[in-house]
């Protein structure tokens, strides 16, 4: 400890270990860690190119009985749409290989653990759960490092101190480490803090290995998600403020151009594999899996991401509105610095709010602008440089408020861990119901938005609480013109005629309505009933009821409900049933369709097609 508070810097060194020790106990103490929920969700996509390329290789999903036994003994998800298909019917991993390559030293120590101690060297066992969880803190340990070097060359040491304390546990940045700390947002932040330290480190020595190793973690960004690739506008813009800056910058761009090149080469080397991979497996250097998930640049939920109850970032972590502020005041003392952080935040935040899914599953506040804690941290530290010079009747004030901040968040993320504040279903009216409440009752809960399930079943409440309307009741008694040759008049259920699909014509007539003209509310139920007529065994001459969710020709919530499943008698009509919920809503202007999908190539006959529509019952 002597030798600790004899090094330069002291208190900040020492405040990061305290920081980092905090995470670590409430990671460990936290049920999902002791519990092995590691390698679950969205993490269990990000990882299955490693124990499919090292273990099974099987990187394409060829023998799908694999996945069956993980999910059978792990449970890693309710289902597998960690994958998609490709156009050329190949099955491909949802996300980029980012996370995996940084996954990849603590996966192989996982795997040289299991079979030291006698474990299933399957990829999903405890020591690689565990390896993983701990390769985790490795990074949250490097961010915390290099935040505190970056903060150094901008503030004394005990200011850093400060900013430190404020960031770690006056934001969601807490809750992102110790809980969810092998989402991407921990290994960006830390990536984030190197950029940083690295850009300064560059303009200042020139060096060729700080060019090469800022893009290697901007390539490895980017692989982690694509939008990321905006980080080199840190370095690019580091330094311009006016013409005379621009120019200079431009002088030093050509004198190290071999530099430039460098670094334009270590991210295009950390974009190989991926590419690699898509071209074996989708057939092109460049897909987009992510379906029915895009950007929409010209219409970002601005609003949502910063204010509203769902996930407000602003709302749930008001202690940013401090960092924003801060940014006045580095315009006004150093300008060389605004540029780059604030054209990156204010691309950063426009890019968080013009992805469809702008709530980004759940979370505590908005976890997708964690990683600019890095760049954030910078402006926040102004803004307290500002409040250092105040008077004291404004000085006090404001540094109280920061207090309550902190402890705000900190109360917040408790309610968090505890489920007060949901992930997902959060309204305005429970919000302020269970405001620094440390219980809730059945009552408070039920303020919450609709759940949705989060498998395939699904499971409708009881019928009275809702209004039904009849969305189609097709008996296939009038023939559509481009569908004639497949309306046939000697089997029905009723009436005259039924339809009947073959290879000729795998897609029925169906039903296909924009959502707002079915109903203003932010979720509906649409359950779809069909008489089929078997002459075939149903096993090899598959049939699914499909219902979808469409947004400009992408699915926002698919189901194809496969009626061979069901016990279907051969040559006699059998009546099936499906239930779907909407997803959320986000323009009103998707369209609900419901259809039959003949998956086989022999005949089988369909009629009486009803498609019912439930509305929830209470005030619009």
């Amino acid at each position: 400890m002597k030798k600790l508070f004899k090094s330069a810097n002291p208190y900040s060194l020492l405040i990061i270990l305290l920081l980092f020790a905090v995470i670590v106990l409430l990671r460990f103490h936290h049920p999902v860690w002791l519990q092995g929920g590691i390698l679950t969700w969205d993490v269990f996509g990000y990882y299955l190119y490693l124990p499919f390329t090292f273990i099974y290789h099987d990187l394409g999903f060829k023998d799908m009985t694999t996945i069956h036994h993980i999910f059978d003994v792990y449970n890693p998800a309710g289902t597998f749409y960690q994958v998609v298909q490709a156009p050329n019917g190949n099955t491909i991993v949802l996300y980029t290989t980012g996370l995996a390559i940084l996954f990849s030293p603590f996966f192989f120590i996982g795997h040289l653990f299991a079979h030291i101690f006698g474990y299933p060297a399957d990829g999903y066992s405890m020591p690689y759960q565990a390896s993983i969880a701990i390769g985790s803190l490795f990074y949250t340990i490097i961010g915390l490092v290099f935040i505190r070097k970056v903060l150094l060359r901008f503030f004394t040491d005990k200011l850093t101190v400060f900013i430190l304390i404020c960031l770690v546990l006056g934001t969601n940045y807490l809750e992102l480490t110790f809980l969810s700390g092998v989402m991407p947002h921990n290994y960006l932040f830390a990536i984030y803090a190197l950029i940083l330290w690295l850009t300064i480190r560059w303009h200042e020595t020139h060096k060729y290995k700080d060019a090469a190793f800022l893009g290697l973690l901007m390539g490895i960004a980017a692989l982690v998600r694509a939008s990321e690739i905006i980080s080199f506008l840190i370095p690019l813009l580091w330094g311009i403020h006016d013409k005379e800056s621009l120019i200079k910058k431009w002088q030093i761009i050509k004198k190290y151009k071999t530099h430039l090149l460098l670094l334009v080469a270590c991210v295009g080397l950390m974009a190989l594999p991926q590419m690699i991979y898509w071209k074996i497996y989708a057939g092109k250097f460049i897909f987009w899996s992510y379906g029915g998930e895009s950007f929409d640049f010209l219409k970002p939920n601005l609003y949502n991401v910063l204010f509203s109850y769902k996930k407000g970032w602003l709302l749930y972590t008001p202690l940013m509105i401090l960092a924003i502020f801060g940014f006045r005041y580095i315009y006004r003392n150093e300008k060389k610095f605004f540029y780059p952080l604030f054209i990156y935040f204010a691309i950063n935040l426009w890019i968080v709010s013009s992805w469809s899914c702008w709530w980004y599953g759940g979370s505590f506040s908005q976890r997708s602008l964690m990683q600019s804690y890095a760049v954030m941290a910078i402006p926040l530290g102004y803004f307290f440089l500002k409040v250092i010079s105040l008077k004291k009747i404004y000085k006090y004030p404001l540094i109280l408020l920061t207090v309550l901040l902190v402890a705000l968040n900190l109360f917040q993320t408790w309610q968090y861990t505890h489920y007060i504040i949901d992930p997902i279903r959060m309204t305005k009216e429970y919000y302020w119901k269970t405001f620094l409440k440390t219980t809730v009752t059945d009552d408070d809960r039920k303020l919450l938005a609709v759940e949705r399930a989060a498998t395939t079943s699904e499971k409708m409440d009881t019928i009275s609480s809702y209004y039904q309307m009849i969305l189609l009741d097709e008996s296939f008694e009038m023939k559509q013109k481009d569908k004639a040759a497949n309306y046939c008049d000697t089997i029905a259920h009723a009436g005259k005629q039924s339809f009947f699909l073959d290879s000729n014509c795998v897609y029925s007539p169906g039903f296909s309505e924009k959502y707002s003209n079915l109903t203003c509310r932010d979720y509906m139920w649409i359950k779809a009933s069909v008489y089929v007529y078997p002459v075939y065994d149903p096993k090899e001459n598959p049939l699914s009821l499909v219902i979808n969710c469409d947004d400009k020709g992408k699915s926002t919530k698919y189901r194809a409900f496969d009626i061979e499943t069901g016990n279907l008698k051969l040559n006699t009509w059998n009546l099936v049933t499906f239930a779907y919920q909407t997803p959320e809503i986000r323009s009103g202007n998707e369209k609900i369709q419901v259809y039959l999908w003949l998956r086989g190539k022999k005949k089988i006959f369909i009629d009486d097609l009803n498609v019912s529509g439930y509305i929830p019952k209470g005030k619009d």
